[in-house]
């Protein structure tokens, strides 16, 4: 900065004296005044020399005044760190995987599952007072059971229950009688009670059938979407 500033009046001051002498001004040096008085081509010679060194201390002069303390272009002392600014990584990025997701497969529907846990294979029963039947029932969704009894001399099947079975939870019960003819007439016979599972067009063809002249529910084969879901033998002792 000190050499810039030295630089700086040097040039000034030649400028100056090139200048005045050259326009035949008299220039104090020490004690003593000088006069020229030069040549009208040496005039303007010194002239021409001096605005130079004027222009260009002038400019050294007002540099220094606009640069800053500690910019980059005053000169770092020996002990100061050099600056350095990495440059940006101007490597690609990885743009992210667009494969798609595998949809996850659906769970498979549970089947229906109905039981009949009581009574036994054959138990033996009275045909007036028939029997008790008790199961379970899971994954019926909208199905609905019913129970159907086959006759064994001539195959018809009978609707025992006038509604569907009541469902809780996932157990059910309910009494049959009476099983069979009355009287003692088919003591010994073997009766298969069947529990149908019954989708919608089942149920309103098992609802809306009706009775023969003896008030019997009776069909000569299963409607349609009936699914004889659990069974069980009973053997009729007496009447």
């Amino acid at each position: 900065m000190a050499i810039l500033k030295s630089a700086a009046g040097v040039l000034l001051v030649v400028g100056l004296v090139l200048a005045l002498a050259g326009a035949g001004i008299r220039i104090a040096i020490g004690d003593k005044k000088v006069s020229t008085r030069p040549s009208r081509g040496t005039s303007y010679l010194m002239i021409v020399l001096g605005v130079p060194f004027l222009a260009v201390g002038a400019t050294l002069v007002v540099r220094d005044h606009r640069t800053p303390a500690g910019s980059a272009h005053a000169h770092p002392s020996a002990s100061a760190t050099p600056f350095y600014q990495p440059k940006a990584d101007r490597s690609p990025i990885a743009s992210p995987s667009l494969s798609p997701t595998p949809s996850p497969s659906p769970s498979p529907v549970p089947s229906p599952d109905v039981t009949i846990t009581s009574p036994a294979a054959g138990t033996e029963i009275s045909g007036d007072d028939g029997v008790n039947l008790v199961g379970t029932a899971t994954d019926i969704g909208a199905e609905t059971l019913w129970v159907l009894d086959p006759d064994p001399d001539n195959g018809d099947i009978y609707r025992d229950n006038d509604s569907a079975i009541s469902v809780i939870g996932d157990s059910w019960s309910y009494r049959d009688r009476p099983i069979g003819d009355a009287g003692k007439d088919d003591v010994g016979s073997r009766y298969v009670i069947r529990v149908v599972l019954a989708d919608t067009s089942c149920a309103y063809a098992l609802v809306h059938r009706k009775p023969d002249g003896t008030g019997e529910v009776r069909f000569s084969t299963l409607p349609p979407g009936c699914t004889v879901a659990a069974s069980v033998t009973v053997v009729k002792v007496r009447p």
